[in-house]
């Protein structure tokens, strides 16, 4: 701004020159996930918004002069958990990408008041979490490029207007994770001695001593030495686990890739009598 000129003997000249930089924007985050504690296994629902909440106390320009292109939104996976789909949901503007898996790392256009709805199911993958915090953070950038194509950036304070406050970049819930399952294994075959041409059955005792729930947890008897086995089958169950679908038991699944357990909850065993024959 040029202050008041005079010339010495001449005429009083007020001349002022006044630059407003009005650049001014408020982008947001916010998320909601689950409530209370969480296991390994568990299936998470989050629902994360990315919006420009730029308000006209902020402008002196009409507000369109504050849609935001070119903004950096980002919800990372979290160590341990796999978002393993995610829808998106516009209002007033486009979604950068209408769905996918994975964490999401996107640039977006957000005109003032609009906002993008990302909901995500994600799954605690890893027992690495067992007994520790699980926290999931979005972002969004506090710099964006205006229709006119100059730099936009978020405020920290508003002249004459020192109630308000911008709202924040970062959201992020937090939840514990429980302590994981305790696995356990017996085989037992009630014989001190085997001979070849004989037929020996082993029971394999497997159980969960909890607290969580074991959760796809796959049991495994591979082929030994000496021992031809030829079949499997379920024989019990205490607490709450259920018998695995008949073509889910076999001797090949056994020895090879496994016997699935989808769930398996806490203070729970099934009881398994494979039976052999010695070489």
């Amino acid at each position: 701004m040029n202050a008041n000129v005079t010339t010495c003997g001449g005429v009083f000249n007020p001349v002022y020159t006044h630059t407003l930089v009005d650049d001014d924007i408020d982008l947001q985050t916010t998320k909601v996930g689950p409530a209370g504690t969480l296991s390994i296994g568990s299936t998470i629902a989050y629902t994360v918004t990315f919006a420009n909440a730029t308000p006209s106390v902020l402008t002196i320009a009409p507000l369109t002069a504050h849609n935001a292109a070119l903004v950096a939104i980002n919800d990372p996976q979290p160590t341990g958990v796999i978002f393993s789909s995610w829808t998106c949901t516009a209002n007033s503007t486009i979604c950068p990408t209408a769905s996918g898996t994975g964490g999401i790392a996107q640039t977006a256009n957000l005109p003032v008041g609009s906002t993008l709805t990302y909901s995500i199911t994600a799954v605690l993958a890893s027992s690495a979490l067992c007994s520790n915090t699980l926290t999931n953070t979005s972002n969004i950038a506090a710099t964006a490029v205006s229709p006119a194509g100059s730099l936009l950036t978020e405020g920290t304070s508003v002249a004459g207007n020192p109630g308000y406050v911008f709202k924040p970049n970062l959201a992020s819930t937090s939840n514990a994770i429980l302590p994981c399952a305790n696995l356990s294994i017996t085989k037992t075959n009630n014989v001190s001695t085997l001979q070849a041409g004989q037929t020996v059955v082993y029971d394999i005792a497997v159980a969960n001593g909890g607290p969580s729930g074991a959760n796809n947890a796959v049991l495994t008897d591979p082929v030994a030495a000496g021992l031809v086995c030829t079949s499997v089958a379920y024989t019990a169950a205490i607490g709450l686990a259920t018998c695995p679908p008949p073509g889910n038991v076999t001797i090949g699944l056994l020895q090879s890739g496994g016997i699935l357990r989808n769930n398996f909850p806490a203070s729970s065993s099934l009881t398994f009598q494979v039976t052999c024959g010695v070489q």
